[in-house]
């Protein structure tokens, strides 16, 4: 029986990892406000929820894996969100040294534009997913 990697495998590898990191990792905390609450919420449980949403991908991954049109555009699916999570996330770190060593008002304005547009483009680009489920679908039919 011959094993291969397929694409999905990927979901369940970088949710075991954000599974670990979540259970073992730092008590610091994440605030983000909305009108006039902040909301204070630990990194550790954003990794948690994070691995639960991977392992959810994965799961619905794996039951329409038959119905895909290409693997090739899977991989291109999953790479693709995965590098632009990890960015934001990497900038977002970045951001929050910068904020500890420079005025809040200095670039707000950037920091919101360039949180704005790296959220429409992990949006965007999960209209990947349902493009290779209809094509899939549409070729069996």
């Amino acid at each position: 029986m011959k094993w291969s990697f397929k694409p999905y495998m990927l979901f369940y590898v970088l949710a075991l990892i954000s599974l670990v990191m979540g259970l073992t990792g730092s008590k610091q905390l994440t605030d983000f406000h909305i009108y006039d609450t902040y909301y204070l919420i630990p990194f550790s449980s954003i990794l948690v929820v994070l691995a639960i949403f991977l392992m959810i991908c994965g799961i619905v991954y794996m039951l329409l894996d038959k119905v895909m049109y290409s693997r090739k555009l899977s991989w291109w699916h999953i790479v693709g969100t995965m590098l632009l999570i990890t960015v934001k996330m990497l900038l977002d770190a970045y951001a929050s040294s910068f904020h500890q060593n420079h005025s809040l008002n200095d670039s707000l304005g950037y920091l919101l534009l360039r949180n704005i547009l790296l959220v429409w483009m992990i949006l965007l680009w999960q209209l990947i997913f349902p493009y290779n489920v209809i094509r899939g679908w549409l070729n069996k039919a």
